[in-house]
């Protein structure tokens, strides 16, 4: 027994850590339970919602399996320059590593970007990162896993998502535009 749960730590102790070594990662693990910020940690491959009992959402179970984390760090009741470190942190990571800006919207006092890493030895996504910098907030989302993009936007994906859609009717999901 003692030899299998070796073997099984063994396999995915590697996994875990792989998922965690990214820069942005390592900024979440910095600011986790440290006073005046909020962190938040989910793992979507463990979750089960009712949805998934419709057999046309296999397609979004397999991409919730590509996810191994999703972290959040925000300011609670940081000091403001606390949320200065925290904003220069987060600039220097993606400036310094091989993170591709896929998307970014600013204004004079805010910016919102989002921010991908590949995994060098699969082609696949290692990290997908949401920044949003305001005067005195800050908050990062990270979303870590080994996500293969043609299994996201695949037609059995998309399929699955307008298949799920229609299990909520209009209205049911706030406010209809």
């Amino acid at each position: 027994m003692k030899q299998i749960l070796i073997i099984l730590a063994g396999m995915i102790f590697p996994l875990w850590l792989a998922a965690q070594d990214t820069p942005l990662s390592k900024i979440y693990d910095g600011y986790s339970g440290k006073t005046g910020f909020t962190t938040q940690e989910m793992l979507p491959s463990t979750m089960s919602t009712m949805w998934e009992k419709d057999s046309s959402a296999l397609a979004i179970r397999n991409i919730m399996d590509q996810i191994s984390t999703v972290r959040t760090v925000s300011n609670a009741d940081a000091k403001t320059s606390a949320v200065k470190g925290l904003k220069k942190k987060i600039n220097s990571a993606v400036a310094s590593s091989e993170y591709i800006k896929l998307m970014e919207v600013s204004t004079d006092d805010e910016s919102i970007a989002i921010y991908g890493l590949k995994n060098a030895s699969t082609g696949n996504m290692k990290e997908f990162a949401l920044a949003i910098l305001e005067n005195d907030e800050a908050t990062l989302v990270t979303v870590n896993g080994d996500m293969d993009l043609s299994t996201m936007f695949s037609d059995d994906f998309m399929e699955s998502m307008k298949s799920l859609g229609k299990n909520f009717p209009k209205g049911q999901c706030g406010k209809e535009f």
